[in-house]
């Protein structure tokens, strides 16, 4: 029951206007309990007066709203239902007790001073000058004259035969939430005859009402929440209904804003058009809330069997659970609910993960926050979850589990643990990690070769095929230390990468190729006769020439009549052979004649060839 003025209403107005259609974010910071069934609460400076139930009067300090203290207590066997403070006096709707007035000039120390009770149930009070108006369930609303606290005397009441559950009053005009009968109006400019002008009823039961201006807010039980122009008070008319399902016990109006205690806790509502409330914020923490006063950024709510909780409040435009003050003292964008893009929002974030709203990845795993939280279920501030000495996203990447240590498994069943694979930089779900045809283990265990990379020793060839098919050195790309890599031995010249001297011409495979550019795998590049190491070396003749000194005569002819086969002057005495067209009738001859002597000349070269080698290698040594 919200026993809330005009007035009053006015003064604690902290500005609330919100610009287009923001968020309204509600966060409990507080709250105070000791067992009893909390139903009202009126805010009065620094203190909070609850009327609790079975345990009367309860006087609640709330300087500091996140921590509230209980400093006084008055009870004398009542039932608390409704409170409203004026000045150093409490009124008390006490049930069947009816109104208990108590001097609270000294909080920590309560006192009745004065009672009235006319047999009725009080359910709820609204105080206006020297009057209370009591709203006295079957016996309708009863009117007492407070002028003298300790003497309070009936003046007036109104009863039609509905059931008084709230009551509140503006100007003449006393509103009354009359349960099944609706919303009644009562011209009380004379307080001893109180009078009815206007009625509304829509089928709901009105429990509470707050007047502000020309309109009054109904809360009328399962039809949530009524909004009536009472300009005129004998023709009320709804302009405005809000309902989600739920029962509206309590309603408080500040600003633009309706907050509505119910069955779902704490309802916000954006009125600033009346004919269509919206939806604004909520709050429900299982309690039922039966009714609400809103005073400076705080919503003071009696929850019932909770007690009293306090609820801050603050527009959230972007809809990230931080209030824009709040995102303003994180540095994060207030229009912007994810402000580093990764995919949680900045209020969550802070709230419920206590990760970093302006990082992606709060523990820099690699793995964004969102991964973390959402798909691996891994800690966002801890890179290593399981704490087994690798990395969460190591662990997620290569398919080990970041949430059990795992160190001492073989993810792939290459004989190396997960953990040697990780300090290692192998891979633990791939027995080959670099795809060379040696596992792992070979090239950890076994070769002194690089798990990581193909070509440890990057001659051109894969570490496997070196060690299997060439056999060659794999952390050596010069294996036969020719100048030649091995690869360009395999792949491009053709020469053995284990022999430096392919040809065993007497010249290694690299001077062949890049000095004397003779054939490498040709032991007579111009097949004069002459191997080429001995034309270089020995007889100094060109190896691509077979007739150095354009002589007529072959180098190997001149070596073998012993002339100088680089001097034109210099050369056997027998001229050239004359060859002579033989007879038709002759050629078949002289081709069987010449195959033979083919055959013989062929003989005596390659034995000279081979002499010349001996010759050289003879004087090289």
């Amino acid at each position: 029951m919200q026993n809330s003025s005009a007035n009053l209403q006015e003064s604690r107005t902290n500005g609330l206007s919100p610009a287009g259609n923001p968020q309204l974010l509600l966060e409990e910071v507080g709250q105070w309990d000791d067992g009893g069934v909390a139903l009202d609460v009126f805010i009065s400076g620094d203190y909070a007066y609850v009327a609790d139930g079975p345990d009367g009067l309860e006087v609640i300090y709330i300087y500091d709203p996140s921590a509230p203290v209980e400093v006084g207590q008055w009870d004398d066997g009542g039932y608390a239902y409704g409170v409203f403070v004026v000045g150093d006096f409490a009124y008390v709707a006490d049930g069947s007790d009816g109104l208990e007035i108590i001097d609270i000039s000294t909080p920590d120390a309560p006192v009745e001073v004065g009672q009235w009770d006319d047999g009725g149930d009080a359910l709820d009070v609204f105080v206006v000058g020297d009057f209370a108006y009591v709203a006295e369930y079957y016996d309708g609303l009863e009117i007492i004259n407070i002028s003298t606290p300790n003497a309070p005397v009936e003046v007036g009441d109104y009863y039609d035969g509905g059931e008084a559950y709230g009551v509140c009053v503006s100007d003449d005009y006393a509103f009354v939430a009359d349960f099944g009968d609706g919303l009644e109006i009562l011209n009380v400019s004379n307080p001893t005859i109180p009078v009815e002008v206007g009625q509304h009823f829509d089928g709901g039961f009105a429990v509470d009402v707050f007047v502000s201006g020309d309109y009054a807010f109904v809360a009328d039980g399962s039809d949530g929440l009524e909004i009536i122009d009472i300009s005129t008070p004998n023709a009320p008319v709804e302009v405005g209904q809000w309902d989600d399902g739920g029962d509206a016990w309590g309603v408080d109006v500040l600003g633009n804003f309706a907050f509505v205690a119910g069955s779902s806790g704490l309802e916000v509502l954006n009125i600033s058009d009346l004919t269509t409330p919206i939806e604004f914020g909520d709050y429900y923490d299982g309690g039922s809330a039966y009714s609400v006063i809103v005073v400076g950024d705080y919503a003071f709510v009696a929850d019932g069997s909770d007690g009293l909780e306090i609820l801050s409040f603050g527009y959230d435009a972007d809809g990230d659970n931080l209030t824009d003050e709040q995102e303003l003292i994180y540095s994060t964008d207030p229009n912007d609910e994810d402000t580093d893009d990764d995919g949680l929002l900045d209020g969550d974030e802070i709230k419920t993960y206590f990760t970093n709203p302006l990082s992606s990845d709060s523990d820099s795993d690699s793995l964004s926050d969102y991964s973390e939280v959402m798909t691996h279920l891994t800690n966002p501030n801890n890179n290593d979850t399981d704490f087994d000495s690798m990395l969460d996203a190591w662990e997620v990447f290569n398919g080990t589990n970041p949430l059990l240590d795992d160190t001492n498994d073989d993810l792939d069943g290459d004989l190396l643990s997960n953990l040697l694979e990780y300090n290692l930089g192998t891979y633990p779900n791939d027995t080959d990690s670099d795809d060379d045809e040696l596992s792992d283990f070979a090239e950890v265990i076994i070769y002194p070769t690089d798990p990581l990379v193909a070509d440890t020793d990057s001659d051109g060839l894969d570490d496997g095929d070196e060690l299997l098919i060439y056999n060659t050195n794999a952390i050596d790309a010069d294996s036969d230390d020719d100048g030649l890599t091995d690869g360009a031995e395999v792949l491009t010249h053709f020469t053995n990468p284990n022999n430096n001297d392919t040809d065993f011409d007497g010249l290694d495979d690299y001077s062949e190729i890049n000095t004397h550019l003779t054939n490498p795998i040709a032991i007579d590049s111009d097949n004069d006769g002459l191997i080429d190491g001995a034309e270089i070396l020995t007889f100094l003749t060109d190896p691509l020439d077979t007739d150095s000194d354009d002589d007529g005569f072959s180098d190997f002819e001149e070596v073998l009549a012993n002339t100088d086969p680089n001097d034109i002057n210099d050369f056997p005495e027998d001229p050239p052979p004359i060859t002579v067209t033989p007879p038709p009738e002759t050629i078949t001859e002289t081709i069987t004649q010449a195959s033979g002597v083919s055959l013989l000349v062929l003989f005596v070269i390659t034995t000279i060839g081979i002499i010349s080698l001996l010759f050289f290698k003879r004087r090289k040594a």
